[in-house]
This record gives structure tokens, C-alpha cells and sequence, in this order.
């Protein structure tokens, strides 16, 4: 059997013909989703957002630029706040249904400090003014529930009171004061003794209340906006207005309104004596129509957007700023090839000397970088002294590129596609192109002529021994069976029955002439199927299930040990090696696709970045980050930074 060499890339398999599937393309805006929230921090001028991608990023409000990007969870993150300190944040994970986590991260490191698992979804998220509690409220009879700031429940109160909408601490935490809106009543309690200290019966029920200061609480009512005495329980001051859909404070400062629906506006208030006075109106309509979350620092507003981006508007000049300025790039694909790694990205491939990973990664040194005439994510794969490079996104031009690995030299190139690709195999004799859903083409690796076309329809991957190549693919009424043997010398296509009804992920361990399959069972359990294939005929063993549906998880294996990796109902990766079952160190980044190498396990993460660890202990090496321009950080298990130079470093750490 000859030795084949290739790197498969599957991307975006889920557009195919799987109903439910998200694309794995990793989209270079801030958030691939929705921002569902944003906070500030306490004393430097960071802003945080939560996605519906599962991120958490770090913006530098003055420098306008992403610094940190963290990918704490591969389900949407719903309320994120940021400690006292400004070091930790805590967020609302919704995993499913009504299931939710309370989850908390140091942000610089990205370490998990405590996941907790919710009973039901909370309605609102925050820290107390020292940072001793963490505050949630819920749409139940016993409302308000403490969390210390390590994640751990406390028992505060015996009784129940309704259901909370709003509470806070005061600035000792001596004292918690809690608001239910069905009676109109703030509750004092004392946090010491856990007992009732007084009520205060408010003169109107308000709506989405906001603290201005340790006396005053900001509301709405359907006449308008009000300012009551916590003391006394009296309207403080008032003003008629109609369409309240925001209200936010600068504390002791001014008060900001965003009222109108179909052209909203900020209307800044000021206090003169007991009087609310109407500073100014702004008609803002461009931001806020589309904002999603705001939040209010030192005379600038900040909107968290439905595109996932962050804009924001200075109260004093007027201008509008969009914080879409990202250095870091994102690695679309990998190879390792002779020592090297290849890193392909939208627009070049940049090659690592692989030889002191595992060791000290100082020596780890970019050596070649090549550009590539694209605007979207390429992928690639290597074998021999080839290099192929292709297109997988529109405006680009379906196109695969051959380059000579030593001079980098353009070889040739293959236009002749009807869509884009989705994976290319190269070995001595021939080229296999897999089209997204449509066909397979086998060419000549020196004419780069067509010498075969296989239709291709549903077929997600692709794994290749002598002249058989085997393809992964979804079931349909039409073709009920998920795993194909194809005759490359003749073109006979050959359908292999099995207990699968979806395969999108192929690999063949051809010293044991054995197949793995990672897909769905016909009743959609997430799967790795081990399949023996003589001749016509197929057996087949479950090496692993899951009860989680990964679309984007990955296999790959050792050629020495036989063992399985996969990332596959995990968020970070697996090793299966017999009856075991061994997770890695986790990061603060999610596995996308897998690559071993020597004892070296490298995972693509869905943000674009690459994690290394060592396959035989496990233990996380260090994380690789590609920028725009090239240059490149590496960010060691202990936090070491190295770059490629010092301004990388330096326009990239958070600041101290």
C-alpha cells in the first residue's frame, strides 16, 4: 500500500443538505453573532461584549481597537458583567431550552474560575460594589439569589418576596435593597443578619428602574419618566414622555433617555433644584435602531449591534465610531509538513520551523510568508513539494493554486469549477477536487487535466487508499447510505451500508485497513464509527457517542498508538485510546478541526486562532495568533508572550 500524504480541509459541509447546520467559516468581525450584551469596566477604558457567539471581547475604548477575544462557550452568552476589580467577568450561559450556566473568567488569562448550572433563566446579572456577591433575580416567588464571586450559592433569605426586578447594594454591602414591582415596594435587608430592615412604599410602580445615586432611582411609566425618593418613596421629579425603550446614567451626572421606536433619539436630562431639565435632543436613529445592548462611561454612549459590532457616539463632538478594528486574522487552515507548520488565511500562508514545539518556544520563528491573491478564507493541503491553495468563499473565484514548495512559485492553477471547493486531495498519481455538492474531479498532477468526474452530490469528505477512495455524505431518500467506495481507475461507485446517517468527517488508518466516521445515527446521536472494509463487504463497531450535536467537531489519529482525538460534544479535545477516555488541558479557546503530528496535537479554534498541546501528556502548550499584516504572538500555558516583534506585543496586550 503507498504511503499517501495529504491534510483534508472540510468547509462550510453544513450549507450542503443538513437542515440545522451552521457554517464553520470563521467570519473577521468582532462577533460572528448578535452582541446580547456589553459593560464597562469599573476604571480603565475597556468595554466587554457578550455574543450570541459564544465570545467574550475586550475593547480598548481609546485606542478603538479589539485586544482580547475569548471563546468561553460554544452556546450564546446572554448577560455579562465585569467585577469591581475590573480583572474578573461573570456571564449568563443559555445552553439549550431553559437551560442556562452562570460562568465566571479571569478575561486577561481566559481561565474558568466556576460554572455553575442554573434551574431557570435569570433576569438580570451583576456584581455588589466590592465584588463580594453576585446578584441574579428570577421570575419566581423566592426572586433574588446571591452567588458569592466564586460562583457559590448563598442562603440569604428564608422567605420568599415576590418577584425581583431590580436590586443593588449599597456601598458598604451592609445593606441589599430589592424592588417588587407587583406592590410597588423596595425591601431594605440587612446582609449581615438576613432580616427585613424596612419598606418603602413608592409613589409609582415604575418600569426598568436605574440607580443615579445612593438616594434617587430613575424609572418609567407609561405617563413618563420619574425620579423617586428611596427614602421617602416620593416622586423627586418628573417629565412626560412617551416611547421609553432605554434609560441609562452617567451617576450624579445626567440622565439619558432613548425614546421613539421607528426614529429613536437621545434626550440628555440634567437636575435643576427638583426639576428634571431637557438638555438636549439627538436624533441617533443609525445606532440605535439596530442596538441591541447600551451602556453609558464618561459622556459616551456604546451600542452593542445586531451585526456584531460595537459603535459608539461622543456626546460632547457628536461623532459616530464603529470599534471594528481587529489585528488578529483568522487561520482558516493547517498543515504539517516536514517540520513546518503552514497556516493559510484569507489573504497568505505564513510557514512556522516546527522543531523546538514541545520545548522552548522562544525558537519558535516565522520563516516564510507567502501572499496569495485572495479577498475571502482559503484552505490548503500539502504532499511532496506541493502546495495547494484554494478559494472557499465568494467574491473570489472558485480556484485551486499549485505552488512549489521550495522557490513558492506558482506551478499551475485550476479554474475550470462550477462552485467552490470543498476539500483536495493530492498524492503522486492524481488531484482529487471535492465541489461542494456537486462532483468530484480527479485530475493529472502535471496537466492538471480532467481525467475523471464522479457526481458528487451530498458528499461531505473524503479519504483516499491506493485506487479506492471512500466518501462521507448525508442519507436521502433518493441515496440511502451515508458511506460510498469509489473505484478511481474505473469510476465505479459502490454504496456501503451501515448504521450512519450522516458522515462528515472520514479517516483512514490504512496500516490497520480500518476507517473511522464521525456523523449522526439514525437517531441523530452525535457518533465515531469504526468501519472494516473487505472487499464488498462492511462491519462496523460505535467507538464513541455523544449526546451533543457538534456539526463542527473533528477526528484525527495516531498512526503509531492507533489512538482517536476528537472534539466532538467538547470544548476541548478528547483522546479515545481503548476503553479510555482522556480530556485535554482546556483553554480559553474552542477546537475547530484537528492535526497530529509527531506527539504534537494543533487544533483550529473557531476564533481563528491555533492551540498546540502535547498528545502524549496532554498539556497545553501555547496558542499561536496571526495579525493582519503577518506578524504573529504566541501566548504560552504560563502567559508568556513572544512575538514577532515588540509592537505586536504591545498593541496587543491589555492594558495594566
Amino acid at each position: 500500500m503507498k504511503r499517501i500524504m495529504y491534510i483534508f480541509f472540510i468547509l462550510g459541509f453544513c450549507a450542503l443538505a443538513l437542515p440545522g447546520f451552521q457554517s464553520s467559516v470563521v467570519v473577521q468581525t468582532p462577533h460572528s453573532d448578535t452582541i446580547l450584551d456589553i459593560d464597562v469596566h469599573p476604571s480603565m477604558p475597556l468595554l466587554f461584549s457578550a455574543g450570541a457567539d459564544g465570545c467574550v471581547l475586550v475593547y480598548d475604548t481609546e485606542r478603538n481597537l479589539v485586544i482580547r477575544r475569548l471563546q468561553v462557550s460554544p452556546y450564546s452568552l446572554e448577560r455579562i458583567a465585569v467585577h469591581p476589580d475590573g480583572e474578573e467577568i461573570a456571564v449568563l450561559v443559555h445552553t439549550g431550552d431553559d437551560a442556562y450556566l452562570l460562568e465566571g473568567y479571569e478575561w486577561r488569562s481566559g481561565k474558568r474560575l466556576f460554572s455553575r448550572r442554573l434551574q431557570e433563566r435569570p433576569l438580570s446579572l451583576s456584581y455588589s460594589p466590592k465584588g463580594t456577591y453576585i446578584g441574579l433575580t428570577f421570575p419566581t416567588w423566592r426572586s433574588f439569589s446571591p452567588y458569592s464571586s466564586k460562583g457559590t450559592p448563598i442562603s440569604f433569605f428564608s422567605q420568599g418576596f415576590g418577584i425581583v426586578s431590580f436590586f443593588f447594594f449599597s456601598s458598604t454591602e451592609s445593606t441589599l435593597v430589592t424592588y417588587t414591582p407587583a406592590s410597588s415596594l423596595l425591601i431594605y435587608w440587612d446582609t449581615k443578619t438576613r432580616r427585613e430592615k424596612a419598606r418603602v412604599s413608592l409613589q409609582e410602580k415604575i418600569e426598568d428602574p436605574v440607580l443615579y445615586s445612593p438616594r434617587l432611582l430613575v424609572g418609567k411609566t407609561q405617563e413618563g419618566l420619574v425620579v423617586l425618593d428611596m427614602v421617602t418613596g416620593k416622586v423627586f421629579a418628573d417629565v412626560p414622555l412617551r416611547e421609553i425603550r432605554h434609560i441609562l446614567v452617567d451617576p450624579g451626572k445626567e440622565i439619558v433617555v432613548v425614546q421613539g421606536s421607528s426614529f429613536p433619539s437621545l434626550i440628555r436630562y440634567r437636575f435643576q433644584g427638583q426639576s428634571l431639565v431637557e438638555e438636549e435632543r439627538i436624533p441617533l436613529a443609525g445606532i440605535l435602531s439596530s442596538a441591541v445592548s447600551l451602556a453609558l462611561k464618561d459622556g459616551r454612549l456604546y451600542a452593542g449591534m445586531n451585526d456584531g459590532s460595537v459603535r459608539s457616539f461622543s456626546m460632547a463632538t457628536k461623532s459616530e465610531t464603529a470599534i471594528t478594528t481587529h489585528l488578529e486574522t483568522s487561520i482558516t487552515d493547517l498543515a504539517v509538513h516536514a517540520d513546518r507548520i503552514f497556516c493559510s488565511t484569507r489573504d497568505f500562508v505564513v510557514e512556522w520551523d516546527t522543531a523546538s514545539i514541545g520545548g522552548r518556544t522562544e525558537q519558535l520563528v516565522t520563516s516564510r510568508r507567502l501572499a496569495l491573491p485572495f479577498q475571502r478564507n482559503t484552505a490548503l493541503s500539502i504532499a511532496g513539494d506541493t502546495l495547494a491553495v484554494w478559494t472557499t468563499a465568494p467574491p473570489d473565484p472558485p480556484v485551486v493554486m499549485f505552488y512549489d514548495l521550495s522557490s513558492r512559485s506558482l506551478k499551475g492553477q485550476y479554474r475550470a469549477l462550477s462552485t467552490y471547493p470543498s476539500g483536495v486531495l493530492l498524492d503522486e498519481e492524481r488531484i482529487i477536487i471535492l465541489e461542494r455538492n456537486t462532483s468530484i474531479r480527479v485530475l493529472d498532477p502535471v496537466t492538471l487535466g480532467e481525467t475523471l468526474r464522479i457526481p458528487g452530490n451530498g458528499i461531505l469528505d473524503m479519504a483516499l487508499s491506493d485506487e479506492l477512495l471512500f466518501a462521507g455524505r448525508t442519507q436521502t431518500s433518493l441515496t440511502p447510505y451515508s458511506l460510498l467506495k469509489i473505484d478511481l481507475l474505473f469510476g465505479e461507485t459502490l454504496p456501503l451500508e451501515n448504521r450512519m446517517s450522516v458522515i462528515y468527517r472520514l479517516v483512514l488508518d490504512p496500516s490497520r485497513n480500518v476507517l473511522y466516521g464521525l456523523g449522526l445515527t439514525q437517531d441523530h446521536v452525535t457518533a465515531i464509527e469504526l468501519f472494516r472494509i473487505s472487499g464488498e463487504r462492511i462491519s462496523s463497531s460505535r467507538v464513541y457517542t455523544s449526546t451533543i450535536f457538534d456539526p463542527e467537531g473533528d477526528i484525527t489519529f495516531d498512526p503509531d498508538t492507533g489512538s482517536l482525538y476528537t472534539t466532538a460534544g467538547y470544548t476541548t479535545p478528547l483522546l479515545l485510546s481503548g476503553s479510555r477516555r482522556l480530556l485535554f488541558e482546556a483553554t480559553s479557546h474552542l477546537p475547530r478541526r484537528l492535526f497530529l503530528s509527531r506527539g504534537i496535537l494543533y487544533a483550529i479554534n473557531r476564533d481563528g486562532s491555533v492551540s498546540i498541546w502535547d498528545a502524549n501528556t496532554r498539556a497545553h502548550l501555547y496558542d499561536v495568533l496571526l495579525f493582519t499584516d503577518g506578524e504573529w504572538l504566541i501566548e504560552g500555558r504560563d502567559g508568556l508572550l513572544l512575538s514577532s516583534s515588540e509592537r505586536v506585543k504591545e498593541r496587543f496586550l491589555p492594558l495594566k
